[in-house]
């Protein structure tokens, strides 16, 4: 294993150098780098591939190693998983006989005090709610609702619900709901 892995390494410096060289050859100014030989074309093509076949050995290489470490990660958390599952979290607490009648009256007391808490703070909250409700519903809900205008424009489009709708159910969907909106 060790061998294969020394040759391929000992053939990127060939393949690269032969790349450069074929890259980087010193072209005269007065000739375009495109121009050259049938065989220096070949040549530089050959040295794309030997790099392109380098490059995807490394490449390759690296795919493998980023598998593997996800792989590892994997195994690792679910193996931190299961041993923090195993550990037993059940924890037993033994109450002396004496101790559990004072303990239920002690619960008790602590619901009645619960329940009374909460029934204050749930009526103090719906009082609070229905003041704010009926201070938007008396000023200004009312005060659009009985307005002339509003009053006309709602005879109005009962009318042309009257003329235009078919079913009596149909005429109170229109009226409510043009109302709602």
């Amino acid at each position: 294993m060790y061998k294969k892995i020394i040759s391929f390494f000992q053939t990127i410096p060939l393949s690269l150098n032969n790349l450069f060289t074929a890259l980087f050859k010193a072209n005269s100014p007065s000739k375009p780098f495109d121009e050259g030989t049938f065989s220096q074309k070949t040549e530089r093509i050959h040295a794309y591939s030997d790099f392109i076949k380098s490059a995807s050995k490394f490449i390759w290489i690296g795919v493998v190693f980023i598998i593997i470490i996800q792989l590892w990660g994997n195994f690792s958390l679910n193996h931190i998983s299961d041993a923090y599952k195993r550990k037993s979290n059940i924890v037993t607490i033994t109450i002396p006989e004496q101790k559990l009648s004072q303990m239920s009256d002690d619960v008790a007391n602590a619901l009645g005090k619960a329940l009374v808490s909460a029934r204050a703070s749930a009526s103090n909250n719906l009082k609070q709610w229905h003041d704010e409700v009926m201070q938007r519903v008396d000023h200004p809900f009312l005060d659009w609702y009985y307005n002339y205008f509003t009053q006309w424009g709602v005879g109005v489009e009962a009318i042309w619900v009257n003329i235009s709708a078919t079913s009596e159910e149909e005429k109170a969907e229109k009226l409510i709901g043009n109302f709602q909106n």
